[in-house]
């Protein structure tokens, strides 16, 4: 996302002080620092730093998962591990989770099946 610059900045101030103010006069004399380049305040309307360059940094992310499927007539499994890492856009905002699940299917009789699925995420 593009940033307006010091004297965009500056531009842009006028423009919505004039929605404010009736002449320019009156807003000079509530904003100094807006017309003299010496004014204790000024540096903070007149530099050119890139904030989002500063504080974002490129993200990164992985997926992984293990999974192992079987069984025959009577009972099948499904077993699945895996871990997640994200590495965020902010310093300190890494995440990262384990997780695994167990379904399995187990015929007990021609009219009874058993199904249980199992899991846990940290």
């Amino acid at each position: 996302m593009p940033l307006l610059k010091g004297t965009d900045y500056k531009s842009y101030l006028s423009d919505v002080g004039l929605t404010y103010y009736d002449n320019m006069g009156d807003f000079f004399t509530a904003f100094p620092f807006m017309s003299d380049p010496n004014n204790k305040y000024n540096y903070l309307y007149n530099n050119k730093t890139d904030w989002q360059d500063k504080i974002y940094k490129n993200g990164f992310v992985t997926d992984n998962l293990f999974r192992v499927e079987g069984g025959d007539a009577i009972a099948k499994y499904d077993l699945s591990l895996g871990y997640a890492m994200e590495n965020g856009i902010l310093e300190k905002t890494k995440s990262q989770r384990y997780h695994t699940q167990l379904n399995t299917n187990v015929l007990i009789s021609k009219k009874i099946e058993m199904f249980v699925t199992a899991g846990l995420a940290i």
